[in-house]
């Protein structure tokens, strides 16, 4: 009776198969385990920005908001999430490809990559990488149409939503701004609305709640800086350095 062994061996001499060399399944096991850092890399980052989208939310003003349900759920960002989960699924699977990976319980490999992603995600956030890879992006065509339909929603002036970058301040009541789409405005304020000396600057990037008087004009009832949190606002002037960094 053949054994098992010589049947393997006979196999090998028969097909003249010839074993790999050690070097070509190190390189594969590095490939492998690079794939997964790079995978949580990128699942981080996509998380960090829906940190940075959802505390910069528009909660502040969200109760003066007409039709708020449908303005929450366009603003939603989905593509960053839809990322952040197929980051999470490759690296699994990526993982379970690995030597080491049959020594661990399929659900602790799970757990062990979503908290790496979402605790590298946070670290992202504070340091402000998230913020700024969103600046980074928000020149790509098409970014605030797909990626953070958030800009578009305040582009909507005939719901009272006005956003965008000032580029002249005439006087503590009338500024000149530019919205997303590059419309030139002239906005005055209403009678009794604050206006925060330090959101009337060339270049800062505000919200504006009110109504359009013309295609070229707008009346003001309320101003909010566009970064609606303390500490990203901050952040932002820390980061200014970076080329193409916006607020």
């Amino acid at each position: 009776m053949i054994s098992l062994k010589n049947k393997v061996l006979d196999t090998i001499e028969e097909k003249e198969i010839e074993p790999k060399p050690e070097w070509k399944f190190t390189v594969h096991s590095w490939l492998l385990w690079a794939s997964v850092g790079l995978s949580i890399l990128f699942g981080a980052l996509a998380f960090s920005i829906i940190i940075f989208f959802s505390v910069n939310g528009d909660w502040d003003v969200l109760a003066r908001i007409p039709n708020r349900v449908s303005f929450i759920f366009f603003t939603l960002p989905y593509a960053w999430l839809i990322a952040t989960i197929v980051a999470l699924v490759f690296t699994e699977h990526q993982y379970r490809q690995t030597r080491d990976a049959y020594r661990h319980r399929y659900s602790l490999t799970i757990f062990g990559v979503f908290l790496a992603t979402t605790a590298l995600g946070f670290i992202f956030y504070y340091v402000g990488i998230g913020q700024m890879l969103d600046a980074q992006l928000e020149r790509l065509p098409g970014y605030e149409q797909v990626i953070n339909p958030r800009v578009g929603m305040w582009n909507m002036v005939q719901e009272g939503r006005l956003a965008g970058k000032i580029i002249e301040v005439l006087d503590e009541k009338e500024i000149v701004m530019m919205d997303s789409q590059r419309n030139i405005w002239l906005v005055t304020f209403e009678e009794g609305t604050e206006v925060p000396e330090t959101l009337l600057t060339s270049g800062k990037r505000v919200r504006l709640l009110g109504r359009s008087l013309t295609k070229e004009e707008f009346k003001a009832k309320r101003i909010l800086p566009w970064i609606a949190h303390e500490p990203d606002r901050l952040r932002i002037e820390r980061l200014k350095f970076v080329p193409g960094m916006k607020e």
